[in-house]
């Protein structure tokens, strides 16, 4: 089906627009806008938005978002990134054949594009507007795992491939009568072809580039329009039993209910919470002494996959003792501070403040590494840590130890530094041990 004249000129203007309103982020350098012959639609890079990502910390105040500045440039020559062109129907192929990682656990949430962003993403295909370049880690050609365009990547096999939804007139910019109700099947053979030979911009991470690298490339590819967070690519690139692990933890209700489901799934920010009281647990914060807090996770995540091979565990495995320990960390928080655990307070006449990762990650390992008798102790003296806490958050510090850092500072900015992790966790370890021993 040829488009009108007047439509193509429509296209072409709103394709011109969105390129000034939403400038390409992930295009490669040498490739540029391009109209081409009068014979065809047919425009070289325009940008798509893409809906795949939101705000990094969902539920959770900006004062304790991480620097994650790189501490070290890349070496260019460790750096394999191929970018080429190919039609869709090889991308559509893959995705019939399940040789394009779309795990569950990778897609962070369905409700990230409504269904207008996938019906006008496909409208795109058949009028023949190319997408922004797609990237995967292709370092398995039979498994591609998606760093760039996982929702558009979600939608182009839900209409093409499974045919869960068909177009609706109300959603489409240029077509509306014309597509209405049609699901891929339905469509005429010139528009389905459309769909199948649009050239899309696939770019690369070949095999062998460094695996310590493959983070700081995700991370720098997705600089622009809605990233991914850091815990999602910690996600992307380490799939094992770490990935399930997290998860199994995440889940738990004692958890959810400590923290009032307030670390929203959606966006991982629960599996991250869940990462930093491992990491934490497991290694002693007063050692802690990493310059890119991103990569001392990331490395953690990498280490446990080597350390378990299988997500199946018995009460054997170290990982029994870890979710056991967690669990009673998140019944004892919930017991002392009810709705208000792992939150600032300032007095009892505050209004609630927002959960806060960095006073979760401090209480929760803390309260984790309690005998039972300690915790029954504290427990039965719930009322005077709590007087203790609120009197630390106004003080700012402890009366008989003086660090270096003010505690309040430690769970508001710059959370990352050395000796901020280092404050934090060694304040609320010696509250603790002054109620308890008082």
């Amino acid at each position: 089906m040829d488009l009108h004249p007047s439509k193509r000129m429509d296209v072409l203007f709103s394709v011109l627009f969105s390129f000034i309103i939403f400038p390409p982020t992930t295009f490669p350098n040498k490739l540029s806008l391009t109209i081409m012959d009068n014979k065809s639609t047919d425009i070289v890079m325009v940008p798509v938005k893409d809906y795949s990502c939101e705000p990094e910390d969902i539920n959770i105040p900006e004062e304790d978002r991480e620097t994650r500045a790189l501490q070290k440039p890349f070496d260019p020559k460790k750096i394999c990134v191929m970018p080429q062109f190919t039609s869709m129907s090889n991308i559509i192929m893959r995705l019939q054949e399940n040789r394009i990682n779309m795990e569950p656990d990778f897609q962070r949430a369905s409700g990230i594009w409504n269904q207008k962003n996938k019906e006008r993403l496909i409208e795109s295909l058949i009028i023949k507007l190319p997408l922004p370049a797609f990237y995967f880690d292709m370092s398995d050609n039979d498994n591609w795992v998606v760093i760039d365009g996982l929702q558009r990547l979600t939608a182009i096999k839900e209409f093409v491939v499974e045919q869960k939804w068909t177009l609706k007139k109300n959603n489409l910019e240029f077509l509306g009568e014309d597509c209405d109700h049609m699901k891929y099947s339905d469509l005429p053979g010139a528009l389905r072809g459309n769909i199948n030979e649009s050239q899309v911009m696939v770019c690369g991470i070949m095999a062998g580039t460094p695996a310590r690298l493959k983070f700081d490339i995700f991370r720098r590819i997705n600089t622009g329009g809605y990233p991914l967070n850091s815990q999602e690519i910690r996600h992307a690139l380490n799939p094992g039993s770490i990935t399930s692990f997290l998860k199994e933890l995440a889940d738990l209700p004692e958890f959810k209910e400590a923290t009032e489901n307030g670390f929203e799934p959606l966006r991982m920010v629960d599996r991250e919470c869940v990462l930093r009281f491992l990491v934490f647990f497991e290694n002693d914060s007063q050692k802690y002494a990493a310059s890119d807090f991103d990569r001392f996770l990331n490395e953690y995540m990498e280490g446990f996959n080597n350390r378990f091979q299988s997500a199946i565990y018995d009460e054997a495995d170290n990982r029994y003792r870890l979710k056991q320990d967690f669990r009673l960390a998140m019944q004892l928080a919930r017991d002392i501070f009810g709705n208000d655990a792992f939150r600032k307070r300032y007095k009892t006449s505050d209004a609630r403040h927002p959960l806060n990762k960095a006073l979760f990650e401090a209480w929760a390992v803390n309260l984790a590494k309690l005998s039972e008798a300690e915790r029954e102790a504290l427990l039965a003296r719930k009322e005077n840590l709590k007087s203790a806490f609120m009197q630390l958050m106004c003080d700012g510090k402890l009366k008989n130890w003086t660090p270096n850092e003010s505690f309040e500072v430690s769970i508001t900015q710059g959370t990352a530094s050395v000796s901020r992790v280092k404050c934090r966790f060694e304040t609320i370890r010696q509250l603790i041990q002054e109620v308890l021993y008082a």
